[in-house]
């Protein structure tokens, strides 16, 4: 239920991934769909830098 709450609040657990995964995911997210990427909240994207 906690990860659903998150999910809706658009809060973001990244805490758990190493900084390679987070690179990773970063590159996925801008290659998948680029303007998605750039309206991204600036939280999301300080936790993937």
């Amino acid at each position: 239920m906690n990860k659903l709450d998150y999910a809706l609040k658009r809060r973001y657990i990244i805490e758990g991934l190493s900084d390679t995964e987070k690179t990773v995911l970063k590159d996925l997210l801008i290659e998948h769909n680029p303007q998605w990427w750039e309206r991204s909240p600036e939280e999301l994207k300080e936790k993937l830098v």
